[in-house]
């Protein structure tokens, strides 16, 4: 990411974290997996969308179209199906960036 030119704020294990760390930091670029203890990705990105607008990206292992319909519902910018690497990740990022400026506008 920091090779990308993109500022890292933050590293967190788990969804309540997130929440925590996004809510302090309150960065431009979210990523987040779904797949986390103690709170998903969905219902983390839930609750720091409800407190302030970011471009949150969901990542999963799991192509499963429900996520990727929650995670629109719930407002997300990027939905990014793993296994990613470091040139499909930046990429997918920079566009659901560039999305969400445009929607914001």
């Amino acid at each position: 990411m920091t090779r990308a030119g993109l500022s890292v704020v933050g590293v967190a294990g788990d969804g309540r974290a997130a929440v925590e760390l996004a809510l302090r930091e309150r960065p431009d670029l979210i990523l987040m997996d779904i797949n986390m203890p103690l709170m998903d990705g969905l219902q983390a990105a839930k609750e720091i969308l409800s407190e302030f607008q970011a471009c949150v990206v969901l990542l999963t292992a799991y192509g499963v179209e429900e996520y990727k319909i929650r995670a629109g519902e719930i407002g997300a910018c990027g939905f990014i199906v793993k296994p990613v690497t470091a040139q499909s990740l930046i990429p997918q990022l920079r566009e659901a960036y560039a999305r969400y400026h445009s929607l914001a506008e």
